[in-house]
């Protein structure tokens, strides 16, 4: 398998340190909804990541700033 993990018939790629991080602070509550910034994966952008009970997923906006990502966040 080498650096991929599998999902269903999807091949996942290993999380990054940031998105370690990201999947913690999302963890981290017990809320059925939960939401945090981080880095896109390409480390070109910010985007607002959710947990919808155990769903993970990113919106699909992106924005050019962490505060502008938080601003999005917070609407």
């Amino acid at each position: 398998m080498g650096s991929t993990r599998t999902c269903a018939t999807f091949l996942v790629p290993e999380l990054t340190p940031e998105q370690e991080t990201t999947m913690s602070r999302l963890n981290a509550t017990s809320d059925y909804f939960a939401y945090t910034v981080a880095r896109t994966l390409d480390d070109q952008a910010w985007e607002v990541n959710t947990r919808v009970a155990n769903i993970y997923s990113a919106l699909t906006a992106r924005y050019s700033s962490c505060a502008e990502a938080r601003t999005a966040e917070e609407a």
